[in-house]
């Protein structure tokens, strides 16, 4: 009999940290055989004998990308972990001469679970499992004590790029591949789990399901590192109840976004109200205010918290700076914010664009406060040079969260190269901005320090608001945040020098981003103009 626990999305050094507590507490017979079952943020991992030239890409490059580098003392060489790949580590009591049945009993369990969805596996020539001769199963493990750890890893549905990085397993030019690329569609993680659990029970006998919670209680009896316990994931159910009233807003209507909505259409713009499922989009249209959204609506990321279309976008608009203009000033605004999706296809991320359009937007808007919000460029200093030198008022690029969930909220983003970029555009002269969202996840001690880093960079505007979730594909929500705890956190931002705090559950960062300029009064202004002459039912 031996126990398997579904962990979740949980970081490599934790799930370290994990097994070697739990080694040495099955070693001393304090607990049974025991199965992890779980998925790690991108990491690329080196075994004992790894050399570091397996590791293509300089380590400060993955860092950027968001990819952790971990040295082991598993055997194998190196390999790389990620969303969408099946983790198992067995924590098993061994006997006899085990390593090399070990090790084959390891492939075998995954090749049953992916005949078990119709593919042809077989061992590979050396360690792992292949299907059609492309590499899709891999195993390095630990004996200490005669009790095995680490194990093996199944590619169902991860991104394959980072791959690129590292010669898999010592094999130059192996093709690898997964289980959506090999059956046309992904199976959900849950289901391939299930049919890894069935394998191993095949030889290991019967088996018993326990709680996450409990295997990590059992390893830290007294208290769980917050920095190891597993992130949130995607799809699973919110941990909170329906939403409080304080969230819940009217729906959208009236003359005026009426008229907003038409000019959008007509100039064939986007706005980041509609493709980020915005609370405030009745409120924000109804007073003749929006966020454009350029570089068009498919976004090269798939952040965890984003309503936004992932993908593959189309190529860049070059006319698009210039309706923008045009219709800045249709609405009559005194202050416009400009937003983008990423494009990391782009090789300046869509900087010349930005930057002609805050150009295009002044020459036409001489009168217009223009703030833009930003992507990072993948830490690209000419990227934001060229954004810089267009002459924006306001400067803003959102954290969006504590360090400490970045690698399931922005996987592909790094919490210090968000910091840097505000520091870089502080550094030339402009006001800066910055946001996060809260009940994500986040400790109160991580929304402290998170605020430190922030205002040690000299951020002028914070913004901080409740996470709301997109679709059930997104992120849970882990609490409602009161109220009163948003005005606590505003009077900690004022205290810690943040010329402007905008704290409450239905704040976004570019809500009433007028006010911080100085046009708190320009509402209703704004709406008058777009309307025909008469009166109307706010006079």
């Amino acid at each position: 009999m031996f126990e398997h626990a579904r962990l979740g999305l949980v970081p490599y050094r934790s799930a370290l940290a994990l097994q070697e507590r739990l080694v040495e507490m099955r070693a001393q017979d304090r607990i049974p055989d025991t199965l992890l079952i779980l998925e790690h943020p991108p990491t690329i991992t080196l075994g004992a004998a790894a050399p570091g030239s397996h590791v293509l890409t300089p380590r400060d490059t993955l860092s950027r990308l968001g990819i952790d580098v971990v040295e082991t003392r598993r055997g194998g060489n190196v390999t790389y972990h990620g969303p969408g790949q099946l983790v198992a580590y067995p924590i098993f009591k061994l006997s006899g001469p085990y390593v090399l049945r070990w090790v084959r009993f390891l492939e075998q369990c995954m090749i049953d679970t992916l005949r078990a969805f119709g593919l042809d596996a077989a061992p590979s020539e050396s360690v792992g499992v292949r299907v059609g001769g492309r590499k899709i199963g891999f195993v390095g493990i630990k004996i200490s004590r005669s009790v095995s750890y680490h194990g093996v890893s199944l590619n169902v549905d991860p991104d394959l790029k980072p791959f690129s990085h590292i010669v898999p397993c010592a094999c130059a030019g192996d093709a690898i591949t997964h289980m959506e690329q090999e059956l046309g569609r992904a199976p959900s993680l849950e289901r391939v789990a299930n049919e890894f659990v069935r394998a191993f029970q095949s030889a290991g006998g019967p088996s018993e399901s326990v709680d996450a919670d409990a295997v990590w209680q059992t390893a830290f009896p007294d208290g769980v590192p917050v920095e190891m316990s597993a992130l949130p994931r995607r799809g699973l159910p919110d941990r909170v109840g329906p939403k409080p009233y304080w969230l819940r807003r009217p729906i959208p209507g009236g003359p005026v976004y009426v008229k907003l909505r038409d000019i959008m259409d007509t100039k064939k713009l986007h706005t980041v109200c509609e493709s980020a499922h915005c609370p405030n989009l009745g409120e924000c249209w109804g007073r003749g205010t929006a966020t454009f959204m350029i570089l068009g609506d498919v976004c090269t990321r798939a952040c965890g918290f984003c309503a936004v279309t992932p993908g593959r976008p189309a190529g860049l608009d070059e006319f698009e700076p210039a309706r923008v203009a045009a219709a800045v000033q249709e609405m009559g605004l005194r202050h416009v914010v400009i937003t983008s999706v990423n494009r990391d296809d782009a090789p300046d991320g869509g900087a010349e664009i930005w930057a002609r359009t805050i150009r295009r937007v002044r020459r036409k808007n001489p009168e217009t406060q223009i703030e833009v919000l930003i992507p990072d460029f993948l830490g690209d200093g000419a990227s934001l040079k060229t954004v810089l030198d267009a002459g924006p008022d306001v400067l803003n690029h959102n954290l969006e969260t504590v360090p400490r969930l970045y690698p399931t909220v922005r996987p592909q983003a790094r919490y210090e190269r968000s910091l840097e970029l505000l520091s870089r555009a502080k550094d030339a002269g402009f006001r800066t901005k910055t946001g996060l969202m809260l009940g994500i996840g986040e400790q109160p001690f991580e929304i402290l320090r998170a605020l430190r880093d922030i205002a040690a960079r000299q951020v002028d505007i914070l913004t901080l608001g409740q996470y709301l979730r997109p679709s059930g594909r997104h992120l849970p929500v882990d609490r409602w945040v009161h109220p009163s705890e948003f005005e606590h956190w505003k009077r900690v931002g004022l205290k810690l020098g943040f010329k402007h705090v905008e704290s409450g559950p239905l704040v976004r960062s570019s809500y009433h981003a007028e006010a911080h300029a100085g046009y708190g009064r320009g509402h209703a202004e704004n709406a008058q103009k777009m309307l025909p002459a008469g009166r109307h039912e706010w006079e």
